[in-house]
């Protein structure tokens, strides 16, 4: 997957985004799977996202409660604002995962880094090490066999929607965190 070599086009086009969004959202609440379904209301902006989106991005489940969650506490503690996020019902998914064979959806969480794409118990740990920091420590558990990880990471998953539910929509994010919340 290239890279693309203009991230100053991708920081214009967010700032589109954010104008229309902020139109369209004034204090009501975001859903990121809406968001993605009523693509031609953002046609231009959606295109610019699609060719300019730059790694890291974390993709996730939007209606599950657990990866909702997961999401805001990451949004709360990367205050470099490195990460970003799609979720897997978007437009970005679909345009970055498809050629890959796994099925995302059924885990939950996928993670596209300049080195590639990263699933399941990778995912989430190469998401907390960009935190930067102690977080960084999160690589660590890399080490362990990842049979042994992606067997608990499975078990969570399957089990997510049971334990924490379904939501419609994620919390009202400001601003900065609409920004980093990717189609």
């Amino acid at each position: 997957m290239a890279v693309p070599a203009n991230p100053a086009g991708f920081r214009e086009s967010v700032e589109r985004a954010k104008r229309l969004l902020s139109l369209n959202s004034d204090r009501r609440r975001l859903n990121p799977t809406t968001m993605s379904a009523s693509a031609s209301e953002f046609k231009e902006p959606l295109s610019a996202l699609l060719e300019n989106a730059v790694p890291p991005v974390l993709f996730f489940d939007g209606e599950c409660g657990l990866c909702n969650h997961s999401v805001r506490w990451l949004l709360d503690h990367d205050r470099e604002r490195v990460l970003r996020f799609a979720p897997l019902q978007g437009v970005l998914a679909s345009h970055r995962l498809t050629p890959l064979a796994t099925d995302y959806r059924e885990w939950s969480v996928a993670l596209w880094e300049q080195d590639g794409v990263h699933v399941e118990s990778d995912a989430a740990l190469r998401a907390v090490a960009c935190l930067g920091g102690f977080w960084r420590l999160a690589r660590l558990f890399l080490i362990v066999p990842r049979v042994i990880r992606n067997g608990v990471y499975r078990f969570v998953a399957r089990n997510r929607i049971r334990w924490f539910g379904r939501v419609d929509s994620c919390a009202l994010l400001s601003a900065e965190d609409r920004a980093r919340l990717l189609p």
